[in-house]
């Protein structure tokens, strides 16, 4: 073997030993996943599959950023008793091992299908994502559009998103898309071994231990405390023992995704597949705290984010909305909405048909 090779090999060794025990650090305490670990190329993803399997379409959850498979807890078990239903942990988080590089949400499309058909789930595949899971459930239909037989948008994150920035000391929104530099997303990446993680940078480091320090003791939280008690147990855990390679997370490609998946909602990509969009509505607030919003010079910006999701059904042929009151993590606060809303999409994309007409 030649001395360049095996250098590459020690280094390679050294890394999975490096994985390993950060792994090991990170499940010391952890409770059992509730589904499998499936290996998809030298890493496994878990995922969490319930119902009957000979049930279609099956519904697959696609958590938002920072959550995971169980926070879909009060709804996958309900799904389940009439549909088969799969959730799933992003690599990096929770039971998922660390995956290659970068991280993109075309990366994530491909782990999560990857996972299905390694699992023996088969589609037709009703994608249902929450917040910023919505990009990803959008671009998985884009990624494997024979699969996808209807789509659920749970308060989902736009890809005419404004976010807000820190621009020489000063607070400034930025909508994301226009940041884009117009370079092309590499394609996916196959194997852990192609592209992997490596060590944590200085500035990774220093993410993380600011993150450790925002987070504070181990606790639940609203809304996570809606979960049962054993899924709000592994919430404290996923959420607080977490893999510190997840400061590797970050998506350099974010601004092209966004701007790719806003044109493509100029052309009704999901053609007549039937798509549902929920809305986290307003709620009756006291005199004063609406005095105080009103007051608020990010009102404009704010605002403007629930008219983004009224135009979402328009990406289908077949779309609609509805607006519920509820905060944004629809799926736990109001539940039943988000079940009773996957069932008429389900039933549609079974009977080939429109979607019922809400009154908003």
């Amino acid at each position: 073997m030649r001395a360049g090779n095996l250098s590459l090999l020690f280094g390679l060794l050294m890394l999975c030993f490096s994985l390993a025990g950060t792994n090991l650090a990170q499940n010391a305490q952890a409770p059992p996943p509730p589904g499998k670990l499936v290996d998809i190329g030298g890493y496994r993803v878990h995922l969490w599959c319930t119902g009957n399997a000979s049930d279609r379409p099956t519904v697959v959850l696609i958590p938002g950023s920072g959550d995971f498979s169980f926070t879909w807890g009060l709804v996958q078990p309900e799904v389940a008793k009439f549909t088969r239903v799969c959730s799933y942990d992003f690599a990096f988080w929770a039971w998922s091992d660390p995956g290659p590089l970068p991280r993109t949400m075309k990366q994530d499309a491909y782990e999560l299908y990857t996972a299905l058909q390694k699992a023996g789930e088969k589609g037709p595949y009703v994608v249902v994502g929450a917040s910023s899971g919505g990009l990803i459930a959008r671009v998985f239909a884009r990624e494997y559009r024979d699969e996808v037989a209807g789509m659920v948008l749970v308060d989902s994150t736009d890809p005419d998103t404004v976010s807000g920035r820190k621009v020489n000391g000063q607070d400034v929104d930025v909508r994301d898309r226009e940041e884009s530099k117009g370079r092309t997303v590499p394609p996916p990446v196959r194997s852990l071994q192609d592209s992997p993680p490596g060590a944590l940078t200085a500035e990774e480091q220093e993410r993380i231990e600011r993150y450790r320090k925002n987070m504070g003791n181990p606790k639940i939280s609203d809304p996570y405390d809606r979960l049962p008690a054993e899924l709000q147990k592994m919430d404290i855990w996923a959420r607080f023992q977490f893999n510190p390679l997840m400061a590797k997370t970050l998506n350099p490609f974010q601004a092209e995704e966004m701007q790719q998946l806003y044109e493509e909602a100029q052309r009704q990509p999901l053609g007549d597949i039937p798509l549902l969009v929920l809305i986290a509505g307003d709620r009756a607030r006291p005199v004063a705290v609406q005095q105080q919003r009103a007051a608020d010079p990010k009102r404009k910006t704010l605002n403007e984010k629930p008219m983004q999701k009224v135009a979402q059904p328009l990406i289908s042929r077949n779309g609609m909305y509805v607006t519920v009151q509820s905060w944004h993590e629809i799926h736990l606060y109001q539940p039943a909405w988000v079940t009773e809303g996957i069932r008429q999409v389900v039933g549609a994309a079974q009977k080939h048909t429109r979607l019922p007409q809400y009154p908003n």
